[in-house]
C-alpha cells in the first residue's frame, strides 16, 4: 500500500527544474505518508532558540559552550544567559547573550508547521557560535584561530545517541578521521542513528564526511548547480541550500547556511524512513536514500541509463518520497545468504547474481559510495566483505544493482 499511495502522489507532481521547487514537491508527497512522528532529530549548531512554531517540538538543549542547560527542557528566551558560575573576563562570548540563529533556523526548517518534518523532535547540542555571540570581530577570528572543536563535536555525538537522537545533522570540521572521531561515529551508527552532515569546499574532505557510513551532502544552488564549486568523493546526495524565510529569535527572517540547510533536509527525509519503518537501520536508510536520489533530469539513478556518479552531487538530489518506496523493498524483500562459493570467486565458474548482505556491511557499502567512479576498489572491497562474511552465513538485505 505504500508504494502505490505515495507513487501515485508522486505521479501527480509534475516535476520543476528549480532543485528547490523538485524537493518540496517530494517532500509533499511524502508527507501524505509520514510527517517524522516519533523521531527526534539532533542538531549540532549554535543552539535553538524561540521562534514560532517550533515550541512544541523542541526537546531541550546541551550547551557545550557554556555548559548551560534550558529549565523543564525548554529553549531559553532571546535575553537569558544562564550561564553557570562566573563569567570569566577573557570569554569572548562574556556579556552577551547566544544568537541562536543557526541553530534556530535549521529547526524551523524542519519542525515549523510547514516545515519538512513537522511532527518530528528536535535536540538541540550548541557546539559552535554564531557570528553576533562575539563582542567584536577581532573576538571573532582570535577564537576561531584558536578554538579546536574536536571534544565538543566528539562529545555532542555520543551525548545526542544518549538522549535518543535518530538522525543528527552535524558540521564536518576535524581535518582528519583520528581514531576517538571514528569510535563516535561508530557508536551513533550502532545506535542506528543517521549521521548527515554538509561536504565543505575543498578537494581533501573534512570529517565526518569522509568517513563511510555518515551521509555527505553538497548543496545546490537556484540554477541546480552545486553552491560549492569543488570536487569531492565524500559527497554522497544534494539538497538545495538556499531555504527562505526562516526565522531567527531576534525576530528577522532570513536562510540558513547553505550546507547545513541541505544537510538537514536529507536528515528530514532519514527522519521520514525512521518514523515510518520503526526498524530500519543506518544502513539501509542510507542505502535508501542513495538509491532513490534524483539525477539533474528527475529520474532516480537506479532508473536512468545515463547514470554515473558525480563528486559533485554525488547521487543526485534527496528524494524522500522515492526513498519511502525503497525503504519498504529493502525492508520487505526476503533476505538470503550471503557470501558464494569458493569455486566462483576467482574465475571459478559465472559471476554470481545479486546478494544480501548483512546490516552491517551495508554500511561499508553506502558509506563509501562516493568511490564508485573507481571500479576496481568496489570490486576489491566487495570480494573481501562477501569472503569475510560469507563464512559467517549473515543475513541481510538486498543490494540495489
Amino acid at each position: 500500500m505504500l508504494i502505490k499511495s505515495v507513487a501515485c502522489v508522486a505521479a501527480g507532481l509534475a516535476l520543476a527544474s528549480a532543485p528547490s521547487a523538485e524537493a518540496t514537491r517530494d517532500f509533499a508527497a511524502a508527507q501524505r505518508v509520514t510527517k517524522g512522528a516519533g523521531v527526534t532529530v539532533a542538531l549540532l549548531s549554535s543552539g535553538v532558540g524561540w521562534a514560532d512554531g517550533i515550541g512544541d517540538s523542541f526537546k531541550g538543549e546541551h550547551d557545550l559552550l557554556r555548559r548551560t542547560e534550558p529549565e523543564d527542557g525548554d529553549p531559553a528566551p532571546a535575553g537569558t544567559v544562564g550561564t553557570v558560575g562566573a563569567v570569566d573576563p577573557d570569554d569572548p562570548f562574556a556579556g552577551r547573550d547566544p544568537a541562536k540563529v543557526t541553530g534556530t533556523r535549521l529547526a524551523a526548517l524542519l519542525t515549523a508547521p510547514a516545515g519538512l518534518v513537522p511532527d518530528a523532535n528536535v535536540l538541540s547540542v550548541r557546539v559552535e557560535p554564531d557570528p553576533q555571540d562575539f563582542r567584536d570581530p577581532g573576538a571573532m577570528r582570535a577564537w576561531r584561530a584558536a578554538d579546536l572543536p574536536g571534544e565538543r563535536y566528539l562529545e555532542a555525538i555520543r551525548w545526542a545517541v544518549d538522549h535518543g537522537a535518530g538522525v543528527i545533522v552535524l558540521d564536518s570540521v576535524f581535518p582528519a578521521p583520528d581514531e576517538r572521531l571514528r569510535e563516535a561515529v561508530g557508536y551513533a551508527l550502532d545506535a542506528n542513528a543517521v549521521l548527515v552532515t554538509p561536504v565543505r569546499p575543498g578537494e581533501s574532505p573534512r570529517y565526518p564526511a569522509g568517513l563511510p557510513g555518515v551521509l555527505g551532502v553538497a548543496p545546490l544552488g537556484d540554477d541546480g548547480r552545486p553552491v560549492y564549486q569543488a570536487r569531492n568523493h565524500a559527497v554522497l546526495l544534494s539538497a538545495p541550500g538556499h531555504p527562505r524565510d526562516l526565522p531567527a529569535p531576534d525576530g528577522s527572517t532570513g536562510a540558513a547556511d547553505p550546507g547545513l540547510a541541505a544537510a538537514a533536509q536529507v536528515g528530514a527525509a532519514a527522519a521520514m524512513l525512521q518514523a515510518r519503518f520503526p526498524g530500519i537501520t543506518s544502513a539501509q536508510a542510507g542505502q535508501a536514500l542513495t538509491a532513490t536520489a534524483r539525477r539533474p533530469h528527475g529520474a532516480a539513478w537506479k532508473d536512468s541509463a545515463d547514470f554515473a556518479y558525480d563528486t559533485a552531487i554525488g547521487f543526485g538530489q534527496v528524494n524522500p518520497a522515492g526513498a519511502l518506496i525503497e525503504a519498504e523493498r529493502i525492508m520487505t524483500a526476503p533476505a538470503r545468504q550471503a557470501g558464494v562459493p569458493e569455486e566462483t570467486v576467482f574465475g571459478g565458474g559465472p559471476p554470481p547474481a545479486p546478494m544480501a548482505v548483512a546490516a552491517h556491511d551495508a554500511q561499508l557499502v553506502y558509506g563509501s559510495a562516493g568511490l564508485l567512479g573507481a571500479g576496481t576498489l568496489l570490486l576489491a572491497g566487495v570480494v573481501l566483505l562477501l569472503r569475510r562474511h560469507g563464512r559467517a552465513g549473515g543475513q541481510g538485505t538486498e543490494v540495489q544493482k
